[in-house]
């Protein structure tokens, strides 16, 4: 339903691309999430591959994303959860799926989260 625009001008379909390392991404030929550039807007080349490129994006939900152990919907904290696939698959060499999670970071998530209820729970009790 929007854009997000990177600072060079890229346009991808979710926010979390615009963080990605741009020359990395170009190297592995992961364009198959950008749509092009701001530039590119208005031109019949934009318009013929962007059909194409959201189509890509249709997949691009919970569901299909996975730990070394599990899916991400089967999660108890899935409601809560803040991890996004395309930022990890950036940090995380050895992935080769965008929708692969590793299970450090899943780990990570939550003692942020219930380290976060603790204290909101602390506050509001203290009051």
């Amino acid at each position: 339903s929007q854009f997000s625009v990177s600072p060079g001008g890229d346009l991808w379909g979710c926010v979390s691309f615009a963080h990605l390392n741009w020359d990395r991404v170009r190297r592995e030929n992961s364009s198959e999430y950008l749509y092009g550039t701001v530039s590119d807007l208005g031109n019949k080349e934009f318009e013929k591959k962007y059909n194409n490129i959201l189509d890509n994006y249709k997949d691009f939900r919970t569901d299909n994303f996975y730990t070394a152990d599990s899916r991400c919907f089967l999660c108890p904290y899935l409601q809560e959860c803040r991890i996004c696939p395309a930022i990890n698959r950036n940090s995380e060499r050895q992935n080769r799926s965008l929708y692969f999670v590793p299970e450090y970071i899943c780990e990570i998530s939550k003692i942020i989260y219930e380290t976060n209820r603790s204290f909101i729970k602390a506050l509001k009790n203290s009051s």
